[in-house]
């Protein structure tokens, strides 16, 4: 039902670390990594890369590139993206790291033109089923300083 299953190996204040392995035909939700500083390293298959400037009321796709085995993406605290495997005979297969554990993360709900902030230990799509990891919802598609406004404001 997701995009991709996750698999953290190890998350400290420091660091996070996890393996990502992706659902043909899944892409997940445009998304940032709640400020924190990241990479993504391509193992196996082919990732359908997406790079997003989000504004309000709307995400424009900035740039897109295919992802293959040995290609490094970079995740800056500004950036939002999206991927999701691109067809390959092997399967997509990715290691994620990151600078800090994941606090929040705003994900852009395209379909439903809503912008959510999860939980950081939710992947990068929209948790319908585990209501709890939804921090904050709004509707439109809202940058993420406007997003930790409305958390703030919240007292999340």
């Amino acid at each position: 039902a997701h995009p991709y299953g996750r698999h953290v190996l190890m998350a400290t204040d420091d660091l996070e670390v996890m393996v990502a392995t992706w659902t043909r035909g899944r892409p997940c939700a445009p998304h940032d990594h709640g400020g924190q500083w990241g990479a993504v390293l391509v193992l196996a298959g082919r990732s359908r890369h997406r790079i997003w400037k989000a504004r309000d009321g709307g995400l424009d796709l900035v740039r897109e590139h295919a992802a293959v085995p040995g290609d490094i993406l970079r995740c800056g605290p500004d950036i939002v993206h999206s991927m999701g495997d691109d067809g390959a005979e092997e399967q997509l297969v990715t290691l994620h790291l990151y600078t800090r554990s994941i606090p929040h993360m705003v994900v852009y709900d395209l379909d439903a033109g809503a912008t959510v902030v999860v939980d950081g230990g939710c992947g990068a799509w929209i948790p319908r089923d585990e209501p709890g990891l939804i921090l904050a919802e709004r509707p439109g598609l809202q940058p993420r300083d406007a997003m930790v406004r409305a958390l703030a404001a919240a007292g999340a």
